[in-house]
């Protein structure tokens, strides 16, 4: 079977090409929808690590037989060494991370109050969850924070014009589920992901991707329903078709049985609180009670029970069921011609069956190349809201 061509670049980090790096000894990188891509790649010693500076850029390009390349991602470096193999081959590792880092960078600083942002509150949005999570990206991102404390606004200005050149945010798109958010001191990556799992957990599906349109610039995007297509009345993975290392197993350790919110002050009264409790669980047994608290700031109370009863059957908070297993690459299942990243493929192992989104690719690329996938099915419980 014949593997991918590929085509590396080293870039300034303003995306001005200064090396074509076509000496490579090894490639590993990972794309992720929801999380952080990223790259190791080994050089021979006789490269000049001189070239390197933090922040500069790897581009990598891959193409298959027939297929055009196309930029599978763009990484920031992060670091770099010098290292003796066990045969006493001198090699240079150089790692980075992809664009969906830079959300992990920045935290979205409103208060409830509005005291970072005027007169106008940035922690509170209502509407279609990809249009508020592209907005939370826009006021930390892309806007230019005006206060009095001169040396925070120089700083956010500073990072404001800094950004701007190389990072756009997609067009609002009315997609996802509609309700209200409140969100404040957290880092924009957990800001979307929470956005995506609430519009996901009711009914409508977002995935978000910092998508790389070139060396210089990237783009923060959503997907709704699915970032890429729906294969799964054509491609099920099962124990004679392409699945390997596949396990099933059952884990509660992160479930949750009652979930307190707080929302605004009511007078002298203390804060308002929405309350709500998996009943079919307490029915089970004394030792299955877990409390979860969640802080929506100002919200009021018929969104604090609301968002209460959102958590209780969130599937992050149940006991799971999940079916891992490894995607292998054959001739008729290749990578970036049958299927890609957010695609969704069917599972068929030992009586279950089920449709998942591939969500992580890993390559390796040495003398041969591998691509493997981790796909996770997870399988809420029912749940009875108390």
């Amino acid at each position: 079977m014949a593997i991918g061509t590929y085509e590396l670049w080293l870039d300034h980090w303003n995306g001005t090409r200064l090396a074509y790096l076509d000496s490579m000894l090894s490639l590993e990188y990972t794309r992720v929808l929801h999380g952080v891509g990223v790259m190791n790649l080994t050089m021979p010693s006789s490269f000049d690590t001189s070239l390197l500076q933090d922040d500069y850029k790897i581009e990598v390009w891959r193409a298959l037989p027939g297929i055009p390349k196309r930029l599978e991602n763009v990484y920031m470096i992060r670091g770099w060494r010098k290292w003796t193999d066990p045969v006493g081959v001198d090699k240079t590792l150089i790692t980075g991370v992809d664009g969906n880092d830079i959300l992990k960078r920045r935290f979205c600083l409103a208060q409830n109050s509005g005291e970072y942002s005027g007169s106008y509150d940035y922690s509170r949005k209502t509407g279609y969850a990809g249009n508020m999570l592209k907005q939370y990206m826009r006021d930390t991102l892309l806007t230019p924070y005006v206060t009095g404390n001169t040396g925070r606004a120089t700083a956010w200005a500073f990072a404001y014009r800094a950004i701007v050149p190389y990072f756009t945010i997609q067009g609002d798109a009315n997609d996802g589920a509609s309700f209200a958010e409140q969100k404040a001191c957290e880092t924009i990556f957990d800001i979307a992901n929470g956005i995506c799992d609430r519009s996901t957990g009711r009914g409508s599906p977002l995935y978000w991707y910092v998508y790389p349109v070139s060396g210089a610039m990237y783009q923060l995007r959503t997907y709704a329903p699915l970032m890429g297509q729906d294969l799964s009345s054509q491609i099920v993975i099962s124990p004679d078709f392409a699945m390997g290392q596949a396990t099933h197993e059952r884990d509660a350790t992160d479930e949750f049985t009652m979930v307190y919110v707080r929302g605004k002050i009511i007078s002298n009264m203390g804060r308002c609180f929405g309350i709500s409790w998996n009943a079919a669980r307490w029915a089970t047994n004394p030792f299955c009670y877990r409390e979860l608290f969640v802080d929506l700031g100002d919200a009021e109370l018929a969104e604090c029970r609301e968002r209460a009863a959102e958590e209780v059957p969130s599937a992050d908070n149940l006991p799971q069921e999940y079916l891992s297993c490894s995607l292998y690459e054959m001739e008729a299942l290749r990578y970036q011609r049958e299927w890609d990243l957010g695609d969704k493929v069917g599972l068929n192992y030992q009586g279950l069956q089920d449709n998942v989104i591939i969500k992580v690719i890993q390559i390796q690329v040495g003398e041969t190349e591998k691509v493997s996938v981790v796909i996770k099915r997870e399988q809420p419980l029912e749940v009875e809201i108390g």
